[in-house]
This record gives C-alpha cells, structure tokens and sequence, in this order.
C-alpha cells in the first residue's frame, strides 16, 4: 500500500464552484475519461456507490465525482470532514447565516430548513448549512 500521502494536482475555489457549477474544467457532463488528466490520479481508486450501483465515484480528497455512463453526473464537496481539501472555502469560509441568506437573495436562490439542516438551491447546486449557518456541503447536479 503507498504511505505517501495525496496531494490535489490543483485546488478550486468555493466562489467559483457557486458562480460556474465546475472545478476548472470539469462539470456535470464531462467525459470521465477527461477527469485524471484535468485532476490527477484520484485519492482512492474509484469504487461503485454501492455493490449493485451503476454510479462510480472518483475521490479527490474532500471532493466525490460521481460517475455514470462515463460521464461525471454529479460533484459532492464535503466541508464537514477531515480529507484533505481539493476545494478550499477561501473568503466564504467564515460566513455565517446572515451571509448565506444575503447570497440566496442575491442569486434568487431558495433557503429552507429542513429539521437542523439549513439547505440553499440553486438550479442544479444545493447548499447544505449547519443551523449557525457554517457550511457543510455543496452538491452540483
């Protein structure tokens, strides 16, 4: 097994994820075939979502591309774990909820509670927020 540990060939900004819905050249559609050459080898080699699954994902440290058809169908950025970030919160990182409801107006986003969860939906990006307002996640479909 290699010890040495992954490093992103490029990291992506938050801002510019929420204003193109891609990580430089890769967005939903994109050839799978385009990912390593654009990102580099993936953290972990690729695996099914689940043993009966269609979908694959592709791991790039805090960073899951979802792979169907051999095309990228979805990018799921998790903020919440310890990964090493590929995706880096940059000038959003300390925004909290009067921010994010700034935002959503702005770009006539949606925000809704759903229990503790605070969601924010975009066409084809949703937002997920702890109730303080601090960033979870990002899905783009």
């Amino acid at each position: 097994m290699n010890s040495t540990p992954w490093i992103p060939k490029n990291t992506f900004y938050l801002e510019n994820l929420l204003e193109t819905k891609a990580l430089g050249e890769i967005k939903v559609g994109t050839s799978a075939d385009k990912i390593e050459a654009l990102l580099g080898r993936p953290e972990l080699p690729n695996a099914k979502l689940s043993p009966k699954s269609k979908i694959w994902v592709s791991l790039y440290g805090n960073v899951n591309l979802l792979i169907a058809d051999n095309r990228v169908i979805g990018i799921n950025v998790d903020f919440h774990g310890n990964r090493t970030e590929m995706l880096l919160k940059n000038s959003i990182k300390n925004w909290k909820l009067p921010e994010w409801k700034k935002f959503a107006e702005k770009n006539n986003w949606n925000l809704k509670q759903i229990f503790d969860v605070l969601k924010i939906e975009g066409e084809g990006i949703t937002i997920g927020l702890n109730p303080n307002g601090i960033i979870n996640m990002v899905s783009v479909h």
